[in-house]
């Protein structure tokens, strides 16, 4: 029996394009990553990436930010539940960012903020996913600052504040190829929360 062609809908190189697209675009942004790039880094033909995308770029992007994000909620989740003390739990996000950056050898910055800046006066889908993306690393901090004794208001306010710093501290890395103004965040941190939560026993 003659053997059928394999689909070109396999997850495998649906995955790869994602995890390929993801890494550039933390480097390059949208306009710096064709999608000849990424089907070059997620080692897929062009018919995959249009067969799974289509899209076409802008789907492929949007999915891509998604798939990045995960990686990122996953990190600021285990970072923020190393402490009881919301401090130190907000300065281990910074730190741990820091950690990651320095071993990218500075390359592989946040999954969003490349692309946001380039596309959100020009596709209304990709600032929405931008959007959606920044609440939900938001809404995970302020749900932690809230079980730590913060109310509903000054987690959401500290929750916006603390990602602002980790964003700006994180391009400043960046530039400078140096994590100090991420370590600085991290001291920064305490500065963002109520003088003494509810709740709090210190």
């Amino acid at each position: 029996m003659q053997r059928k062609k394999r689909p070109p809908n396999d997850q495998g190189s649906r995955q790869r394009l994602l995890a390929g697209a993801d890494r550039l675009l933390r480097r390059n942004g949208y306009s710096g990553t064709p999608l000849s790039a990424i089907a070059a880094e997620g080692r897929a033909p062009m018919g995959s990436v249009y067969f799974h995308f289509p899209g076409g770029k802008e789907q492929l992007v949007g999915e891509a930010m998604r798939y990045g994000c995960q990686e990122v909620l996953d990190g600021l989740r285990r970072a923020l539940e190393s402490s009881a003390d919301p401090a130190k739990g907000l300065a281990a996000c910074a730190k741990a960012w820091a950690e990651d950056l320095e071993r990218s050898n500075w390359e592989d910055g946040c999954p969003v903020a490349a692309t946001a800046l380039q596309v959100s006066t020009t596709s209304e889908p990709l600032r929405l996913v931008s959007a959606e993306i920044m609440a939900s690393w938001a809404a995970l901090i302020a749900d932690y600052l809230e079980r730590c004794g913060c109310t509903k208001k000054q987690a959401s306010v500290s929750a916006e504040l603390a990602l602002a710093l980790l964003e700006g501290a994180e391009l400043l890395a960046r530039i400078q190829r140096d994590r100090t103004p991420l370590d600085r965040a991290a001291i920064a941190m305490r500065s963002l929360l109520p003088a003494r939560p509810q709740g709090s026993s210190s």
